[in-house]
C-alpha cells in the first residue's frame, strides 16, 4: 500500500514533471515547486527589481563600512607613496656618499703621494745637510748648531756618525750640549717605553 505525500495548495506547472521519490517502504513522495520558487507564469505577475550590486543602501552600517575600507585604502596608498618618494631619496643619499667617498679615497691618495714625496725630499735634504756638518771643522759644526733649536739640532746629530757627532758635541757649550743630549735621550726613550 503506497501513499502519496504532495501539497494540494502547491502545485508544480504542467511543463515542469518530477519522478516520485520513494521515502520509505510504502510512502512516496512527488517532489513539487512552490509557484513562489516557480518564478511567474505570466506577465501578469510583479516585477522583482534586481540589484546590481549586493550591497545595498538599506543597511546603513553598509555605507560606513565602505568609507572606513575607502578612507584606509587611500591611507595605505599616501603611505605607499611616502615610502616611495624616502625610498628615492635614500637611493639619491647613498649615490652622493658614494660619489663623496670615492673623492675622499682619490684625495687621501694624492696627499699619501705628495707626503711621501715631501718625505722622500726632506730626507734628502737632511742628507746633505748632514754631509755638510760631517765635512767641517768640529769646532765650526758646534758654533752653528748651538744656534739651533735642540729638537733640529738633535735630528741632524743622529744622522752624523757617532765617531764624528763626539767631537761635534764636545764643542758645543755646555747648555746647548746638555739640550740636545736631553732631546735624544727622549726620543730613544720614547721609542722604548711606548705610551699605551
Amino acid at each position: 500500500m503506497s501513499t502519496e505525500v504532495s501539497a494540494s495548495a502547491m502545485t508544480a506547472p504542467d511543463d515542469i514533471h518530477f519522478r516520485p521519490v520513494t521515502l520509505r517502504e510504502g510512502m512516496v513522495a512527488r517532489p513539487v515547486v512552490a509557484p513562489v520558487l516557480a518564478g511567474p507564469l505570466t506577465t501578469s505577475a510583479p516585477v522583482i527589481p534586481v540589484r546590481a550590486s549586493p550591497i545595498g543602501d538599506e543597511r546603513p552600517g553598509d555605507g560606513r563600512l565602505l568609507l572606513e575600507v575607502a578612507r584606509r585604502q587611500a591611507e595605505m596608498d599616501r603611505r605607499e607613496r611616502a615610502l616611495e618618494a624616502r625610498e628615492a631619496q635614500l637611493q639619491a643619499a647613498e649615490a652622493m656618499t658614494r660619489g663623496q667617498i670615492s673623492e675622499l679615497t682619490r684625495l687621501r691618495e694624492e696627499i699619501e703621494r705628495l707626503v711621501s714625496k715631501e718625505s722622500v725630499s726632506a730626507d734628502s735634504d737632511l742628507d746633505a745637510l748632514v754631509s755638510l756638518y760631517v765635512n767641517m771643522r768640529p769646532q765650526q759644526a758646534a758654533k752653528v748648531l748651538e744656534r739651533l733649536e735642540a729638537p733640529r739640532a738633535a735630528v741632524i746629530l743622529l744622522k752624523i756618525p757617532e765617531r764624528m757627532a763626539g767631537p761635534i758635541l764636545a764643542q758645543m757649550e755646555p747648555p746647548a750640549a746638555l739640550a740636545v743630549t736631553q732631546e735624544i735621550a727622549g726620543r730613544r726613550e720614547a721609542f722604548r717605553n711606548p705610551v699605551p
